[in-house]
């Protein structure tokens, strides 16, 4: 069990495709050189250059928005109602509509019971944190587009560097309205993480299931990855050379990225986050010294959520 519960951690969330706002998502390959942090371990964060020339300056640590403890996300990816697919129900809670872009579902029992469990997963972590339900959770209509569209594909989330399938992944927050899929999942775990394949262990594909739609919805809702907040941290930057090594390594096996948010301005205003690092967030998977799997959301996780939608 602890291999698997390690394993989990190191496919569980590979990729993501971050956006600006409303706009054309901008794909990213999670990739992270390792002499990165070396770097800020052993010369100092004001010698460290730019991840590429296209980047901005490295930016130094300390400035940052110390308004609360509060996770990581991009401002501009939160649902509104009535300006997008989100509405509000009777009882006053928004909704996000949910659809599944497949054929036909109910002849497939591994991809219907895949389905109830990320919907049981959903309801019992997002929707009971916040006032936000997401409906529907049918058939998607051809030729629509509009709230969460899950595909099972798992052929989508593929990295070209590496030449290998890399697990789910999501649009982030309301730019999901744009697309006729913005989100893909798999059940059969036959490209990836194996050790998750039904015949293998019910129980742990279960797990699997359930861990992975809670930090893809998380996407959905507007979370980046915690992890990638990291660079602004004083915290992190505060600690010692042999510290940084363990996470180098830790997020090398995981295939990181942080090049969408460590080199940008941290008061550009377009991020929202704290100095205060989240290892417990089910959107952080970075370091194996963290081995427990992200099946419920941590205190900040919550706090989080609430900021986003009050």
């Amino acid at each position: 069990m602890k291999n698997r519960t390690t394993l989990i951690f190191f496919f569980l969330y590979l990729f993501v495709i971050p956006t600006t706002g409303f706009t054309q998502p901008i794909i990213k390959s999670d990739l992270i050189d390792p002499s990165y942090f070396i770097a800020i371990a052993e010369k100092g964060i004001d010698v460290l250059p730019p991840i590429d020339s296209a980047s901005t300056p490295v930016p130094s640590p300390g400035i940052l928005s110390t308004s609360e403890d509060t996770g990581f996300f991009r401002k501009k990816s939160l649902w509104r109602i009535n300006k997008s697919a989100a509405r509000r129900d009777n009882a006053g809670n928004m909704t996000i509509p949910v659809c599944w872009v497949i054929n036909d579902p109910s002849t497939l029992p591994l991809t219907r019971e895949g389905r109830s469990i990320t919907r049981k997963a959903v309801q019992e972590t997002w929707e009971k944190a916040t006032n936000i339900k997401f409906t529907g959770w049918g058939r998607c209509v051809q030729g629509e587009n509009g709230g969460i569209r899950i595909k099972i594909d798992q052929s989508a989330c593929w990295d070209e560097a590496a030449q290998k399938h890399l697990g789910a992944c999501s649009h982030v927050g309301v730019s999901s309205d744009d697309y006729a899929t913005s989100m893909w999942l798999e059940f059969s775990y036959d490209e990836w993480a194996t050790s998750c394949q039904r015949g293998q262990s019910v129980s742990f594909w279960k797990q699997c299931t359930y861990a992975i739609a809670v930090h893809e919805f998380g996407h959905a809702l507007g979370l980046e990855h915690e992890h990638d907040r990291l660079y602004f941290g004083k915290n992190f930057h505060s600690l010692s050379g042999n510290e940084l090594r363990k996470y180098v390594q830790a997020c090398g096996k995981q295939r990181v990225d942080v090049s969408s948010t460590a080199t940008r301005p941290p008061n550009s205003g377009e991020f929202d986050l704290s100095d205060i690092y989240d290892p417990k967030s089910v959107m952080n998977y970075c370091f194996d010294i963290y081995n427990q799997t992200n099946l419920v959301l941590s205190d900040g996780d919550k706090k989080t959520i609430k900021r986003m939608y009050p």
